[in-house]
């Protein structure tokens, strides 16, 4: 007699273990993009100048508000250089488009990409959406202005937008902050942790099992399958979440 599936305790463990090597995979993944890319508030171009826009942005709050564009519509822009913002029905945005009556509002740009060579004078920040709608923010190098000053064209063409803003932070490495983007600080965390981990774990089972050689490092048994737990996650979340069967297994 072929058993149609496993048993109980079995396919329960087969899951918890699928489940637990996916979540494994996924922690990885994330943490490799977080460190490998920049936020959304700076960019360093390929000649090693750096575009800071830290300073110019409010957290969860846009910048400019309710700006009437210089072209005639029924619309005002609300914009935040860096930090996304929520108002309405935008939500998680850098750029807002806004009816007059407050009844209709459209994401017009919630990830960032830049042009330009980085050296003063003038860049391009592009904010684009899911729904092809794009912000392409002028940035002029302008010292004097401390204050940044921000011009609202309004819609040049279905779904295009443009704005220029004048701010001496839009000048090469003139508002450079030396601080760590939220990659770089999950890495160095992750990186303590581990050293934490091995250290007292190789202390613990030196002192308390008199282990010797590879059986020094903590959970050995376990991080020596850790490459196959990965891989067994990885077709876990292919085929759907689904354990296997036996009749699979056979």
């Amino acid at each position: 007699m072929v058993i149609e599936s496993l048993p109980r305790n079995m396919s329960f463990f087969s899951f918890s273990s699928n489940f637990l090597s996916c979540i494994s995979c996924f922690v990885l993944v994330c943490l490799t993009k977080l460190a490998a890319s920049q936020d959304d508030c700076r960019h360093t171009f390929s000649n090693g100048s750096v575009i800071d826009l830290t300073s110019l942005g409010y957290h969860n709050d846009p910048r400019w508000k309710n700006i009437k564009p210089v072209l005639p519509a029924n619309f005002t822009y609300s914009y935040s250089p860096c930090f996304k913002f929520s108002i309405g029905k935008c939500e998680n945005v850098n750029v807002c488009q806004i009816s007059a009556n407050k009844e209709e509002y459209y994401n017009c740009g919630n990830k960032i990409f830049f042009d330009g060579n980085g050296n003063n004078g003038t860049t391009f920040a592009r904010y684009i959406t899911v729904e092809d709608r794009e912000t392409t923010v002028t940035l002029i190098c302008s010292p004097a202005d401390v204050v940044p000053r921000l011009n609202v064209t309004g819609e040049v063409s279905t779904k295009k937008y443009s704005m220029t803003l004048f701010s001496r932070c839009a000048c090469a490495d003139l508002c450079r902050e030396n601080h760590l983007s939220t990659g770089s600080v999950l890495v160095i965390l992750l990186m303590i942790g581990v050293s934490l981990y091995l250290v007292l774990g190789i202390i613990h089972s030196s002192l308390t099992r008199g282990a010797h050689g590879w059986e020094l490092i903590p959970h050995h048994e376990f991080w020596a399958d850790f490459p196959l737990l990965v891989k067994d996650g990885c077709v876990f979340v292919m085929s759907g979440c689904k354990p296997e069967t036996a009749y699979e297994r056979i």
